[in-house]
């Protein structure tokens, strides 16, 4: 058994665009929780941070504006589930914990400065 991890990047205008990632292993439901714990609010992260493809610029690469004073560090995480799909990213769910319970304080400055969100 796998574990799906799906997020949602949404602009200030409410323009969408989500990924998901399937990782090896399993979360329990107290890991989820603890996840829950780190996230801003319980649903906003920042993914580069933990391991994920941060989403934001798949505008940018549509050919559309970007970045725009709608767009910024943070995506919306759903909650993580179980598959019998295979991996599509080498991060273990053990691993992909592990890196989220180790943030202590999400670096906003630094996701926007690699999103090209604020002057370099």
């Amino acid at each position: 058994m796998n574990t799906r991890v799906s997020y949602l990047y949404r602009d200030g205008a409410n323009n969408k665009h989500g990924n998901d990632e399937v990782m090896a292993g399993t979360l329990t439901a107290e890991q989820v929780a603890d996840i829950r714990r780190v996230c801003d609010e319980g649903i906003w992260f920042i993914p580069g941070e933990v391991g994920l493809s941060e989403i934001q610029t798949y505008w940018r690469d549509q050919g559309y504006a970007y970045p725009t004073d709608n767009d910024h560090a943070w995506c919306e995480l759903n909650d993580p589930e179980p598959t019998d799909d295979p991996p599509t990213v080498e991060m273990t769910a053990d691993a992909f914990y592990n890196r989220f319970v180790s943030i202590s304080e999400w670096d906003v400055d630094g996701a926007m400065k690699r999103l090209g969100l604020v002057p370099a």
